[in-house]
């Protein structure tokens, strides 16, 4: 799972914030929500 945050930050890194792009942010929540759910399980 530790893999899926570094790509997370490795995109957000990549696309810088002056994109702003809503699918990108989408893309990221849903990872970030999928990681807490896990994180919250164990």
């Amino acid at each position: 799972m530790r893999a899926l945050e570094r790509t997370a930050v490795r995109i957000l890194s990549e696309h810088k914030p002056t994109l702003g792009s809503r699918r990108l942010k989408l893309k990221f929540n849903q990872a970030g929500f999928q990681v807490g759910r896990f994180k919250t399980r164990r």
